[in-house]
């Protein structure tokens, strides 16, 4: 929403990939409450933590940008509920407590600021419901993440959704099965 006035005082064309479960919601993508107990933590190291294979010092913000690196591509490799449980764990480790762990701010658009952004002229894509690693879920899950995402947006506008982009999109992260669920979604 910070670029929106500069693309539209200049004209610039932008195309703007939507995860629709948190849209007009305090609620934080799984990666956000990384970042979010990497900056709250006041612990001064990141100890026993088994998946990531060592411990870190965290008394520097470059120590935490490492360490908060590493624990990402840790919990990429992961499901949702596999991930789901090695984020409480990190939590714990980082010694946040339950209601530090969320930001009150919000995040992410909301749906009238998406239909004012897209009225401007800003084009809007698919990027799943939750941001799921498509390649660790379950093909049913991918196509209901897919499916539902690009549904609700196309509600909301009133005009198909042609575009999409794998959540996290390294190579590692999407299959033949989920390329094959993209193109049958209508991408």
């Amino acid at each position: 929403i910070n670029a929106f006035p500069i693309l539209k005082s200049c004209s610039i064309p932008a195309t703007v990939f939507l995860a629709t479960g948190v849209i007009g919601s305090t609620s934080a993508l799984w990666h956000e409450r990384v970042f979010t107990v990497f900056r709250q933590t006041r612990a001064r190291a990141l100890v026993g933590f088994k998946p990531v294979k060592r411990d870190f010092l965290l008394t520097s913000i470059q120590q935490k940008l490492k360490a908060q690196q590493r624990v990402l591509e840790y919990l990429w490799s992961l499901g949702q509920e596999e991930r789901e449980m090695a984020l409480r764990e990190l939590e714990e480790r980082l010694e946040i407590v339950e209601h530090l762990a969320t930001e009150p701010s919000r995040l992410m658009l909301s749906w009238e600021e998406v239909s004012e952004m897209y009225e401007s002229g800003i084009e809007f894509g698919c990027h799943t419901v939750n941001h799921p690693i498509l390649s660790k879920v379950t093909t049913e899950i991918a196509r209901q993440e897919i499916g539902e995402a690009k549904s609700t947006i196309e509600k909301i506008l009133k005009h198909p959704v042609n575009t999409f982009a794998y959540p996290v999109g390294r190579r590692r992260d999407f299959s033949t099965m989920t390329k094959n669920l993209v193109k049958a979604a209508g991408f």
